[in-house]
């Protein structure tokens, strides 16, 4: 942690930056200027680069378009539940569970990472007040090697 600023300097510093930004379906509150500070150790410069490279990556994806028309270009990814929020653990978690054996959009690597993006929005989204973690569960039952595309996404993401 960089002991030289407070955290209330730190947040002072992140709200006048990104003050009526746009987070592209990201909630630009204070949480979430808080995280990036806390990702960076409250180093100021490095939490307001981080925080545009992600913004830029929203953009850049259409996140915010995703979320809002997502019957559009989300349907057919959905249609199987590959990808689904099940609800919560014992800590309050919003638990999603992968299950690469429904997989039904074999090499459309974008548009893969776009539906992962989508149900990490949405377990985001079912996300408590205080909590900043979800847990990711892989059914990998009955897995077929030709339908896991997960891991083959990560060489793209």
């Amino acid at each position: 942690m960089n002991t030289d600023v407070s955290e209330a300097d730190g947040m002072a510093a992140m709200r006048k930056h990104f003050d009526g930004r746009d987070g592209f379906g990201m909630e630009m509150g204070d949480s979430t200027l808080r995280r990036y500070l806390v990702a960076r150790k409250f180093e100021i410069e490095k939490a307001i680069e981080m925080l545009e490279k992600t913004l830029k990556w929203r953009e850049k994806i259409g996140v915010k378009d995703m979320m809002q028309n997502w019957m559009g270009d989300m349907a057919t990814e959905c249609a199987t539940g590959k990808i689904v929020i099940r609800g919560y653990d014992h800590e309050g978690r919003v638990l999603v569970q992968a299950q690469p054996k429904y997989e039904n959009t074999l090499g459309q690597h974008d548009a893969n990472i776009r539906h992962f993006v989508f149900q990490l929005e949405k377990a985001v989204a079912c996300m408590p007040e205080g909590q900043e973690k979800w847990l990711l569960v892989t059914d990998f039952d009955s897995k077929w090697l030709y339908n896991h595309v997960m891991h083959s996404c990560s060489h793209y993401s």
